[in-house]
């Protein structure tokens, strides 16, 4: 799907094909381990990583965790068993969380806080689409995101035990770097990081990326590298 023929036709079925998150998922972490490995083959040597939802996975490999085999194969399991469950949207807000966690309804929730005035919400499409138009009136602007599903929401419950039953069979290691959780919100402690419990908490819970972010910000002369798509 990444190297495929360069035609309008294929790019538009590619465009289809990404869009499952089985395969999504696959592509997000297939780019990113790479993109780690080149910025280390240009002598750039990692201090430590922080990964977001995904990312966190490319991050582990990075960190020595997992080989970069049985990163593939936990995601692989991740990407079939999120894709499997109920599908949702996920909504992005240009505002705190704390602001939008009080006027949440029940089948809606926070699925992450990326920065100061910034955050996603996670649920049934109907529910995202009520709670848009209500910011909307408010003068709150959000944006739906191109997921097929609520990601780190309870919608994402019946992928969990499937997501750490993979776990169990995959290999790992204590870290060679450290790692800032956006699971937990600060530095994870290596036995943390390599329990499959881990994961399955990850795939449900929110990202806490902004709180991830405080301690991982680097003094100088380090600096940050953002090794994604994006």
């Amino acid at each position: 799907l990444l190297w495929s023929e360069d035609s309008a036709r294929v790019r538009e079925d590619i465009a289809a094909a990404l869009a499952k998150t089985a395969n999504a998922q696959a592509a997000l972490y297939a780019i990113e381990c790479g993109l780690a490995e080149l910025v280390k083959s240009w002598g750039v040597t990692p201090s430590g990583v922080i990964g977001h939802s995904i990312g966190e996975f490319a991050g582990a490999v990075t960190a020595g965790v997992f080989s970069l085999e049985g990163g593939a194969k936990l995601v692989a399991a991740r990407g079939r068993a999120m894709q499997a469950q109920p599908p949702g949207q996920m909504l992005a807000i240009m505002q705190d969380a704390e602001d939008v966690r009080p006027r949440l309804p029940e089948n809606l929730s926070i699925a992450a806080i990326n920065a100061p005035g910034a955050c996603v919400v996670s649920g049934g499409a109907n529910a995202i689409s009520t709670f848009a138009d209500a910011l909307e009136k408010d003068g709150i602007a959000s944006t739906v995101l191109k997921t097929s599903h609520a990601f780190h929401s309870p919608l994402m419950a019946g992928a969990r035990d499937t997501l750490v039953g993979a776990a169990h069979s995959i290999e790992a290691r204590k870290t060679k770097l450290p790692v800032y959780s956006s699971l937990y919100g600060r530095l994870a402690d290596a036995a943390e990081f390599a329990t499959p419990a881990y994961w399955g908490e990850q795939l449900m819970n929110p990202v806490l990326f902004q709180k991830a972010l405080e301690p991982a910000k680097p003094e100088a002369p380090r600096t940050l590298s953002d090794v994604g798509p994006g």
